[in-house]
């Protein structure tokens, strides 16, 4: 069934209700005390950096957990917390009291691990969600998607209160907004403070698999299931799928709204307003340069931010689903199933070495996935968790696949039209032979003699080779020695704002 509205009595029983999480000192104390430090940090270049550090391409994919509170009608049936989160936030605890005062624990690190007291602006920054941002600004593809059983907080999370978001008065700015509004909110500032330097124009899209099926959760004249297809240039994507151009943040607002009004949800002894599909919000970011003296002015690059919300597991003599429900448990769960066999399969791929077929086609989520798993996004992945001594065995399996998240290794790359990636890639060594130029000219006129110069060392002036591709950087040196003690810093792709360019595009296809 579609979302039907709710009294407020009715609300104050869901699981939902007993969300509302208002601790709002969490993120300050900690990062002011060095406790927590958010999973990515600031963008430069195109790399990332992590205390200084500079994270590897091949460790892209990160994974945090969040644990949310004990419910009444859990404690009301006798049950405890089991799930810890250390002091450090890196490290999740599952202690489970066995007989005779023995305990069966488990530790699980990741990269970020949230308590039942952070806030939802607390989960916005400290999983690096901003960096995200203002990478997918610079022209690369962004994923963050929830995971996890059913109940555990995943569309809480993602999005916020269904029954604020549902209603035709929501505008975005209530406390318990969820990543998707509090990002698209991230997003226009950003784009406000880069007015000088580049042009961004954003467009959005809405979609649900609701029993293997995709529908379009914008284009409400229409109903019937689209299909998926492959495009050896952009991978699986959805034809006929309604992309809406949202110039200002309330128009972005209109966007989500009507996606969670839309959405199927359903009621069973788990969840009162349990989510029966998958939902992807996609925003595509084109961003153009409009800085003349910018080597890569003019040139468009094509960023994107995929919101992935995943209808939770659901074990059927828990849940007691029949009739209608029974087929949307079946179907959720055998799509969980290939996500979790994709996930196996890379974690093995990439820990190993070996070339193990990925069983992306297998479903319909994994195949619009792909991009994110093992592709050139950038990932992140929320795994939600009830700390409810009644949900062990979910809990820890939701904490294995995140484990497994962690070992993915995907290949980001800034997304380019290939001839304008040529062309920009010409224009910045037009502008380091320029350089050069005038330097051997000053020497000429000073009457010195004309040291070797970068191009002179590489032999060729004219390669049209982009940088990082198998002809070599050419000319591009980063330091030259004229005489001793002393040496000239040549301009690099460093010095430049924005992210370094892709591959070539025949070698963008073939990771596709």
């Amino acid at each position: 069934t579609r979302r039907e509205p709710t009294s407020h009595a009715n609300r104050q029983q869901t699981s939902h209700a007993t969300r509302n999480i208002t601790s709002g000192t969490v993120r300050e104390t900690a990062l002011r005390n060095g406790t927590m430090t958010p999973m990515f940090g600031t963008l430069r270049a195109g790399t990332m950096t992590q205390g200084g550090t500079t994270l590897s391409e091949a460790d892209n994919i990160k994974v945090a957990v969040r644990v949310r509170p004990l419910f009444p009608p859990e404690t009301d049936k006798g049950a405890s917390s089991v799930l810890q989160v250390t002091d450090d936030h890196t490290m999740v605890k599952i202690i489970v009291p066995g007989p005779a005062g023995n305990k069966m624990q488990r530790d699980f690190a990741f990269h970020a691990c949230l308590g039942p007291d952070t806030s939802q602006a607390d989960v916005l920054h400290l999983c690096g969600v901003p960096q995200l941002l203002d990478a997918a600004l610079s022209g690369y593809n962004v994923t963050v998607f929830a995971y996890g059983q059913t109940g555990s907080g995943k569309t809480f999370t993602m999005s916020g209160r269904e029954e604020v978001i549902g209603t035709d008065e929501y505008k975005g700015g209530d406390t318990n907004d969820g990543i998707m509004s509090r990002a698209v909110n991230y997003l226009y500032e950003a784009i406000k403070e880069r007015k000088n330097q580049v042009k961004v124009a954003l467009s959005a899209s809405y979609l649900e698999i609701y029993n293997e099926g995709i529908f379009d959760l914008l284009n409400l004249r229409s109903s019937k299931n689209l299909p998926v297809k492959w495009d050896a240039g952009q991978g699986f994507y959805v034809p006929g799928l309604k992309n809406v151009a949202c110039a200002d943040v309330h128009a972005m607002m209109e966007v989500i709204r009507t996606g969670m009004k839309h959405r199927h949800v359903g009621s069973h002894e788990l969840n009162i307003e349990s989510s029966r599909s998958h939902s992807i919000m996609t925003v595509s970011c084109c961003v153009t340069p409009i800085d003349p003296e910018s080597f890569d002015y003019g040139t468009q690059r094509f960023g994107k931010i995929c919101f992935v919300d995943l209808a939770g597991s659901e074990r059927l003599k828990d849940s007691k689903s029949e009739g209608v429900m029974l087929k949307e448990t079946t179907n959720i769960n055998k799509s969980l199933f290939v996500l979790g066999k994709v996930i196996s399969a890379l974690a093995e791929r990439d820990t190993s070495g070996t070339s193990a077929h990925i069983p992306y086609r297998d479903s319909k989520l994994t195949k619009l996935l792909m991009d994110s798993l093992g592709g050139s996004a950038m990932a992140l992945m929320i795994a939600c968790c009830s700390p409810s001594s009644l949900h062990v065995e979910e809990t820890l399996s939701t904490l294995s696949y995140a484990t497994r998240a962690k070992n993915i290794q995907n290949r980001p790359t800034v997304q380019y039209d290939p001839k304008e990636q040529q062309i920009a890639a010409l224009r910045r060594e037009i502008d380091l032979l320029r350089q050069e130029n005038g330097y051997l000219r000053e020497q000429l006129r000073l009457g010195n003699s004309i040291p070797a110069t970068p191009s002179m060392m590489a032999g060729e002036l004219g390669s049209t080779q982009p940088p990082g591709t198998s002809g070599g950087d050419r000319g591009l040196q980063q330091s030259v020695s004229f005489s001793p003690g002393a040496s000239v810093e040549w301009p690099s792709l460093q010095d430049y704002q924005g992210a370094k360019p892709s591959t070539s595009g025949q070698q963008q296809q073939q990771q596709q």
